[in-house]
């Protein structure tokens, strides 16, 4: 049974003596607030995990970034030997080393592209949301805006 379970219950049985009621649920309270703590402290705790997790996963990331890194060094340098023996490919052992033909890209120097190559892009998107806003707050009516608050949070301290 829930508090307000209690609540209703105690009301519907003791409709006539309101004090004892309020005192019941008042010494609900230090039971409530025992089990809020417990909550709370819980709270707490997978909050520090996740942090804790947070910070774990940085650091792998840094290391798996440094290790792909040293992978890639070592590859180029594959790469030059295998240049200098003017070899395409090698087999090693279960692995192959081998050159594979670069795609052709096209890279464009916009500076010195001629103007007939370029075209004219216009963007069209809303004025900042923070100048709506205080245009809103002043009492100007704008179609399609409107202040909207959030839900109401619940902070643990």
């Amino acid at each position: 049974m829930n508090y307000l379970e209690v609540k209703h219950l105690m009301n519907s049985i003791y409709s006539d003596d309101e004090e004892m009621v309020q005192d019941t649920l008042e010494s609900l309270l230090p039971i409530i607030e025992g089990k809020a703590e417990d909550v709370a402290r819980y709270i707490r705790e997978l909050q520090l995990i996740a942090g804790t997790q947070k910070a774990e996963a940085a650091s792998l990331a840094e290391a798996a970034k440094k290790t792909s890194e040293k992978a890639d060094k070592i590859m180029a340098n594959v790469a030059q030997c295998l240049k200098q023996l003017e070899q395409t490919e090698l087999q090693a052992g279960a692995y192959k080393f081998k050159f594979t033909k670069g795609r052709e890209v096209v890279q464009v120097d916009e500076e010195k592209l001629p103007k007939e190559y370029k075209t004219i892009q216009t963007i069209e998107k809303p004025m900042d949301k923070n100048e709506l806003k205080k245009l809103i707050k002043a009492g100007t009516q704008i179609e399609g805006v409107s202040l909207v608050r959030n839900p109401d949070s619940l902070s643990l301290k």
